[in-house]
């Protein structure tokens, strides 16, 4: 009974992590991902996508911004535990975050809402994304003062 226990506790937990479906992704290549879906890169890296929450201003509708579509993200490297961040399509709030040496950046979330179309769902929209490696650079020190003493 006990064995059986501790079997289906494992069964339970590696169910509950795994995604839904798998994307294969390469460095630098912009791939789309919907809601449970994760990519796989060939040395391990994965990003999944978590919800999505879209406030941006429908097609159609007068609003006095132009409003955010904001994606919670997992990433995480082989053998350690993932770690959970938030992007945003508004201008003005983070569209790429560094993990390690690897960067996300948000690309694209559609389709965009419209007043003429019923209220979209979390599960039909298409988050584009990019990863990218920065091989060791340091993105705190690309500074402007940084930037301009590679050139002295």
């Amino acid at each position: 009974m006990r064995r059986c226990c501790i079997s289906l506790c494992v069964l339970v937990v590696f169910t509950m992590a795994a995604p839904a479906f798998a994307v294969h992704a390469c460095y630098g290549v912009p791939f789309d991902l919907t809601i449970a879906e994760e990519a796989l890169f060939g040395d391990g890296f994965r990003v999944g996508v978590a919800a999505v929450v879209d406030s941006r201003c429908p097609i159609g509708a007068m609003c006095c911004w132009e409003g955010d579509a904001s994606v919670d993200l997992l990433a995480a490297y082989p053998q350690q535990d993932p770690v959970e961040f938030g992007l945003h399509t508004f201008r003005l709030w983070d569209q790429s975050f560094v993990i390690g040496d690897r960067e996300v950046t948000l690309i694209d979330v559609a389709p965009f809402p419209s007043i003429a179309l019923p209220p979209l769902e979390p599960g039909d929209y298409l988050i584009t994304l990019q990863v990218v490696e920065l091989n060791g650079v340091d993105t705190d020190a690309a500074t402007w003062g940084a930037v301009k003493s590679l050139y002295r």
